[in-house]
């Protein structure tokens, strides 16, 4: 079943579809409006980089659960924002310094970097399996199964 899944990641077309609803199930604490500014980021950001928003949308579930937070902060590199981008990867990206805070504060800037770099590991890789893992930081096959799990779930709620 998992390897049908990183066959179809390898052919789907790009698509626009609103995440909203989606997002407010995964975390109810979240806003309406952040919910419909996230989605609208997502699908803005994956269309300007060539990633299909079904990608994008479960990567930051993955990375995030959709909140925008730190995890490792008594660590540098640290991971920060719904992308969970390093702030080394972060610093790559933007040609200059970026602080953890930076990465959640202006989380729009956070959601474009990552989804930036999931387009890069894609031309480094060549599908989109290999882009999700590398997204991770190495090919973790847990992690690639996660956003998987999550591509699955995004794929019914669009065909609901």
């Amino acid at each position: 079943m998992k390897l049908i899944a990183v066959v179809l990641l390898m052919l789907i077309p790009y698509q626009l579809f609103g995440y909203v609803d989606l997002i407010k199930e995964t975390r109810p604490v979240i806003t309406q409006d952040r919910a419909e500014d996230l989605d609208y980021l997502v699908r803005k950001y994956s269309k300007k980089h060539g990633v299909p928003s079904e990608i994008s949308i479960s990567v930051m579930w993955q990375e995030s659960g959709f909140a925008n937070g730190y995890s490792n902060v008594d660590f540098n590199p640290c991971s920060a924002g719904y992308m969970q981008i390093l702030s080394t990867t972060g610093n790559m990206l933007a040609g200059r310094t970026i602080t953890c805070s930076e990465l959640i504060t202006n989380y729009e800037k956070n959601i474009e970097m990552g989804i930036r770099y999931l387009s890069m590991k894609y031309e480094e890789s060549g599908h989109w399996a290999g882009a999700i893992g590398l997204y991770n930081g190495i090919n973790n096959l847990e992690y690639v199964k996660g956003v998987l799990d999550k591509w699955e779930k995004v794929m019914e709620y669009i065909n609901d």
